[in-house]
């Protein structure tokens, strides 16, 4: 009976000892793709003397390459017109109120986007490029294929 006890002991302990070296195997095996969103503008584009209708918001996408930062752009453009209609009345209606709904839409669109492509949100912090200093950036990671 003790010796069956004890075989069974060392049965699980290998049992034990094949799974976590097969999990430690598995995560160094692991690796990831990372991306983040690094800027956001809304303009009213156009020439000064027209009248501003329109706002465009673009989100600047970088992917994290070993060749540097791969970019990608997703733009939105906001008819002021039409997003008066919809408007409530205590919503505002000046201009930076605009340039702000406009970058929402845009955020939305690029957090849809990489939301449906795999990438999953892990956190934010202050990031600088040569040419560009952010107040923050988006960051997020996927398994690379």
């Amino acid at each position: 009976m003790h010796a069956k006890k004890r075989l069974v002991k060392v049965i699980v302990l290998m049992t034990l000892l094949t799974t976590i070296g097969q999990a430690q195997q598995v995560s160094r095996r692991q690796r990831w793709q990372y991306c983040a969103i690094t800027l956001v503008t809304a303009v009213f584009p156009g020439t000064d003397p027209q009248p501003k209708t329109r706002v465009s918001a673009t989100v600047s996408i970088c992917y994290f390459e070993v060749n540097g930062c791969r970019r990608e752009e997703v733009k939105f453009d906001l008819d002021e017109a039409d997003f008066r209609k919809s408007l409530g009345p205590n919503d505002g209606t000046t201009m930076s109120y605009f340039l702000d709904k406009a970058s929402q839409h845009a955020m939305a669109i690029a957090f849809s986007k990489l939301g449906d492509d795999g990438w999953e949100l892990v956190g934010e912090s202050p990031l600088t490029f040569a040419a560009e200093r952010n107040n923050q950036a988006i960051y997020f990671k996927r398994r690379k294929p």
